[in-house]
């Protein structure tokens, strides 16, 4: 069993990688194929060519532009990358490195027999107890002061090829979802973002006309 410090460390080391592999990756693909995979995932749709150095996309009725300077790039590679991280933590979770965090006596599993128990989920920074849980008993002791607990295992010797197309229909069904979720958060920050600037300038108006009669008053008198 793995300390809880090499747990951790595994944990945000991989996380790290995979976010970093993947900037990199997206910062060198060429700008057609980025584009594809903008339109693959978001469906957004290249309206034109400015010679080889910028594309025109539509994004839910508005027109960017994207070119090889890391400034335009970095929006769209930044949701692109947000998005191909989540799914690649689901496919890991699922298929080879499980976490479970229990609150309550649940019962122990075979698949992640690897525990660490916390006084409470607020000190999960400094494990009361390190364990290997034995199956079909509580991971949480009821003698025990403790109420939070994560829990680990390796699953990939355990995976089948049925498990394995599961959880790629899992994290399809993420790129699904996003692709129908984007175009109404898109509108609807759009819809907020031009209430807020009517607003804005809703209010300075009146404060400058209040300022002019002040002013006026002032003068009159």
């Amino acid at each position: 069993m793995l300390s809880y410090g090499v747990y951790v460390a595994i944990l945000f080391s991989s996380v790290f990688i995979i976010v970093l592999v993947a900037f990199v990756i997206l910062f060198k693909l060429s700008l057609q194929r980025l584009v594809i995979l903008l339109e693959s995932v978001f469906r957004f749709k290249q309206v034109r060519n400015i010679g080889n150095d910028y594309i025109v996309i539509d994004v839910c009725g508005d027109q960017f532009e994207i070119s090889k300077t890391i400034s335009t790039r970095l929006p769209f590679v930044f949701a692109l990358g947000t998005c191909l991280l989540v799914t690649i933590l689901v496919f890991m979770e699922g298929c080879i490195f499980s976490t479970r965090h229990v609150y309550s006596t649940k019962a122990c599993s075979d698949r992640i027999p690897n525990c660490y128990l916390f006084k409470s989920h607020f000190t999960s920074f400094r494990p009361l107890y390190e364990f290997i849980c034995e199956p079909n008993k509580p991971v949480i002791p009821s003698n025990m002061s403790a109420s939070y607990a994560v829990c680990y295992g390796f699953v990939l010797p355990d995976q089948s090829t049925i498990d394995i197309l599961n959880q790629l229909g899992v994290c399809t069904g993420i790129l699904s979802l996003v692709e129908y979720l984007y175009p109404l958060a898109y509108k609807f920050g759009r819809q907020n973002n031009k209430l807020f600037v009517q607003q804005f300038f809703y209010r300075a108006s009146i404060q400058n006309s209040i300022l002019v009669s002040n002013t006026s008053s002032y003068i009159e008198i």
